[in-house]
């Protein structure tokens, strides 16, 4: 079979010479465009789903941290995959749908098509899946170290902080503008490697090929998603508009620079937060410091005697926060108490919580939020019958 012939692009031969946009100027059919658009917009509908639904726990990577090999392990790890899955169509498939819907020109003629297509493409997300299956390794071996070591259980800010300064040192590496390069010359890229023989094989290697060099440019920015949870759908966006930029707009290789710099400066300020107890320091009316394991601790604020509880108190499992409220010796009933749970050690922002009244004076709430070991700070806000409200909060060591 002939090698490829470019059909419809502007600068190749048989057509008006020109410079290559990083849109090439492809006929690719509408019904494609709409259908890779489509999926991407479906991805990015999935994480939303799946955030708040009752596994949005699961999400964020700590919350497969401390499970032994079982099938309880193999189920965790397939919501990892599942979740990185939609994770990488969601942010990086976007920024390669130039490549793809050049190839998808190239190959329109051919009978199997989208077999091809399809195989471009699973190339491509393998790459990305083997890349998080590392990073998940390597993040698990962190977190048992934050369990076993004592000095990083109490200073596991320094893996954010480290984490937001690798990313942004890379942005200024060679490595990193050589592979940017490749991402923004889809054209050139793909006729380099295709060669139209071994359709099905060529397709998924173009694929894999494209992804490594995809890798090799934003893998930095895609490790931030291991500090700040696959949950956090804020930095999602801001993830996947700053790579798209890069690799597919005029001016933006030019981004790249100032995208380190504020990384960097992002990575000095958590660590001299972290330093200095900053984030402890936000829980003025810390009454206790907690765990690790099953918690049970009584409080007092003012006439009021409280009595708090967690049950496990682990990562990766639903636990049960309880806080049974009394004055002058009655229940407290019908107060309206909210949760408030923030993890100290990584910035992954706040979650709160309703506690509903299943007792006279004891309000409770079973939820999967402690998604990784570490410190975290839980604040309550007490709202008793026609009483002024207060706050208590407690700082509690979760285990793995």
């Amino acid at each position: 079979m002939s090698g490829p012939t470019p059909t419809g692009v502007a600068g190749v031969a048989g057509h008006p010479p020109g410079t290559l946009g990083l849109w090439p100027q492809v006929r690719a059919g509408r019904l494609f465009l709409a259908l890779m658009v489509a999926l991407v917009a479906l991805a990015w509908l999935g994480l939303v789903v799946w955030k708040w639904s009752p596994y949005g726990g699961y999400l964020n990577h700590g919350a497969h941290h401390g499970t032994q090999f079982s099938g309880a392990h193999l189920q965790l790890l397939g919501f990892f995959v599942a979740a990185w899955t939609l994770m990488t169509v969601a942010m990086m498939l976007p920024t390669s749908l130039p490549l793809v819907a050049f190839f998808q020109s190239l190959v329109r003629e051919r009978s199997e098509r989208a077999r091809l297509v399809a195989l471009l493409v699973t190339g491509y997300l393998g790459v990305w899946i083997a890349f998080a299956l590392v990073a998940h390794s390597g993040e698990q071996a962190i977190q048992a170290a934050v369990d076993r070591i004592g000095w990083m259980g109490a200073n596991a800010w320094v893996i954010g902080a480290s984490t937001f300064v690798v990313a942004g040192v890379y942005q200024f590496t060679g490595l990193k503008y050589r592979c940017l390069d490749k991402c923004r010359s889809p054209v050139g890229f793909v006729l380099a490697h295709w060669r139209g023989r071994r359709e099905g094989f060529e397709a998924l290697r173009l694929g894999a090929h494209h992804g490594i060099f995809c890798l090799g440019c934003c893998w930095s920015l895609m490790l931030l998603m291991f500090a700040v949870g696959a949950g956090n759908l804020g930095w999602m966006l801001a993830l996947a508009a700053v790579m798209a930029t890069e690799k597919n707009v005029s001016w933006g290789r030019r981004l790249s620079a100032p995208v380190g710099l504020v990384l960097v400066v992002s990575g000095i300020a958590l660590a001299i937060a972290g330093f200095a107890g900053a984030e402890t320091q936000q829980f003025g009316n810390v009454r206790a410091i907690v765990g690790p394991g099953p918690v049970t601790t009584s409080l007092r604020h003012g006439a009021y005697r409280l009595e708090f509880g967690i049950q496990p108190n682990r990562a990766s499992v639903p636990n049960t926060v309880a806080l049974r409220i009394g004055r002058a010796g009655r229940p407290v009933v019908g107060a309206d108490i909210t949760a408030t749970l923030t993890m100290l050690d990584m910035s992954m922002g706040s979650q709160t919580y309703h506690l509903g009244e299943s007792a006279a004076g004891l309000y409770r709430i079973s939820t999967p939020a402690l998604v990784m070991s570490g410190r975290w700070g839980i604040s309550f806000q007490v709202r008793p019958p026609r009483r002024s409200r207060f706050d208590v909060a407690v700082l509690d060591h979760a285990s793995g």
